[in-house]
């Protein structure tokens, strides 16, 4: 980040903020670890965590490139909305908080903060945390090592005492916060979900009902419902939103935006597909409703597709198992509202449906519903 004001001087350079909707900065609390498995110890730093000072912690005096306060979701999302962030914006009370951890039965457990110092903006910001814990009485084990001993030790559910941990700062994409479905972190179903593993039967229950939905004013609200849950329970902290400028030619144009740098869209060829070595596919494409077309997905447990047609109808999907059994069903196009795109189609090569659902944007809706009728006819 540093680095920006001197190539926005340099000659033959500029930069450009290719995804408007910012980068989720949040901080993953264990629950099965004390002191965040103690209701009242999170809801203590949530009064007392100041976004402001988190995000000033990365881009200094760059205001643009900085989201807060902010809520779960991308403000460039459909779900976004501003349910609960009073309790963001209100000011800060680090003596009241102090005082909620005096009397929420903390005993002096450690915090084991783990902190990548090859990650500088995660790094800072697991800094910016260490401070803000000591200030209201936790005390803290500082970790600092490499973000690789971050991602492999993060999978441990062990007590401190066996290796365990307690808290470390990450990034999510817009992408993957643009909904209750694809936010992988927002989930409250324990040691069977992603790291941190709350429990909270309310968000599991608020999130089934934002999948079935009728409409685009439902989902909305039940977005809002589920933010509130969220500053009630206070499954992990959400500390800032901040836009990643990247640097370009000034001979490049028309470059797209995305929360990735997508390469393949820039030159002479701006829709040229990935090279079909990738997998030993034919290259496959993704395209939304105002196309025609299939999208197509492979996994280690399924393949199948979903069709939009041309016409207003509903899309169709397919899928066919390991065992050879094959199902069919509708997407109705109504209920996803999947938007329309006047851009060309997007060349799609990925092994998993966890990345398609993570990176294309137009189909994800359709995706999602889609699985979420699969997963109903397993039952």
């Amino acid at each position: 980040m540093d680095l920006i004001p001197m190539l926005n001087k340099s000659p033959g350079v500029y930069t450009k903020i290719i995804e408007p909707g910012g980068w989720l900065m949040f901080m993953v609390l264990n629950h099965l670890n004390p002191p965040f498995d103690n209701l009242k110890v999170r809801q203590a730093v949530l009064l007392a965590m100041d976004q402001q000072s988190f995000v000033e912690s990365v881009v200094g005096d760059q205001r643009e490139l900085a989201i807060v306060p902010t809520g779960l979701f991308a403000p460039t999302m459909p779900m976004s909305n501003n349910a609960g962030l009073e309790k963001l914006t209100t000011p800060r009370d680090l003596a009241k908080a102090k005082q909620m951890i005096a009397t929420s039965g903390y005993a002096g457990e450690p915090v084991v903060l783990m902190s990548p110092s090859d990650q500088p903006a995660l790094k800072q910001m697991s800094e910016v945390a260490r401070e803000l814990f000591e200030r209201i009485g936790l005390k803290v084990d500082y970790q600092e090592t490499d973000f690789g001993s971050v991602v492999t030790r993060r999978a441990s559910q062990n007590p401190i005492s066996q290796g365990g941990w307690g808290a470390f700062v990450t990034q999510m994409s817009p992408l993957t916060a643009a909904n209750p479905g694809s936010m992988l972190s927002l989930r409250g179903n324990g040691r069977k979900g992603w790291f941190g593993w709350p429990t909270d039967e309310k968000i599991e229950q608020l999130r089934e009902a934002w999948f079935d939905a009728p409409d685009l004013a439902t989902e909305k609200s039940m977005a809002e419902q589920i933010q509130q849950q969220y500053f009630e329970t206070v499954p992990f902290l959400v500390l800032c939103r901040m836009r990643y400028p990247m640097a370009l030619r000034t001979d490049i144009q028309d470059v797209v935006s995305a929360s990735f740098p997508m390469f393949w869209a820039y030159g002479g060829h701006k829709w040229a597909s990935f090279s079909s070595a990738i997998d030993e596919r034919p290259p496959l494409y993704a395209q939304s409703h105002s196309c025609p077309g299939m999208m197509p997905w492979h996994g280690p447990e399924i393949s199948g597709s979903v069709t939009f047609p041309a016409s207003r109808g509903p899309g169709r999907f397919s899928r066919t198992s390991k065992d050879g059994q094959r199902r069919r069903g509708t997407v109705p196009r109504e209920s996803r509202r999947v938007q329309d795109a006047t851009a060309p189609p997007l060349p799609l090569h990925r092994k998993s449906l966890h990345q398609l659902r993570q990176h294309y944007l137009p189909c994800l809706p359709a995706i999602q519903h889609c699985l979420h009728n699969l997963r109903r006819q397993q039952r």
